[in-house]
């Protein structure tokens, strides 16, 4: 797969950020600490954020392999708040926007992000 992703850099780099942003806006927040919502969606949730960081990683991991990590965190966290807007445009009026963006909910998230994705990134060499 690496091979593949290295021939094809670009393209890899464009899905690797379509995917941050839509992993931005759908995942978020990745626990909500401001609304009542049943425990079992919570941790779905939380699964599936964690599950699509860490494989972003794993793609970060051969597209950044000769640069620093600033550029993995530069990339995860640009697309990420992105994503985030993206969100609160689609559910803009809503009151579930008050209910979601709120510090802690949006710190963890981005946290999540980028430190998921850097452990991602490191175990890249070893599974692609």
């Amino acid at each position: 797969m690496k091979d593949k992703i290295l021939e094809h850099r670009k393209f890899f780099s464009i899905i690797d950020d379509i995917f941050l942003i839509f992993i931005g806006c759908f995942t978020f927040p990745v626990y909500n600490f401001s609304k009542d919502a049943p425990e079992i969606s919570r941790w779905i949730n939380v699964f599936v954020a964690l599950t699509a960081y860490y494989e972003i990683g794993l793609v970060q991991g051969v597209l950044f392999e000769y640069k620093g990590l600033g550029k993995s965190i530069y990339t995860t966290l640009s697309m990420t708040v992105l994503g985030l807007l993206c969100r609160f445009y689609l559910e803009y009026g809503e009151v579930s926007n008050t209910w979601n963006f709120i510090w802690p909910n949006i710190t963890l998230h981005l946290f999540v992000a980028v430190v998921v994705t850097l452990l991602g990134r490191s175990r890249s060499g070893a599974q692609c």
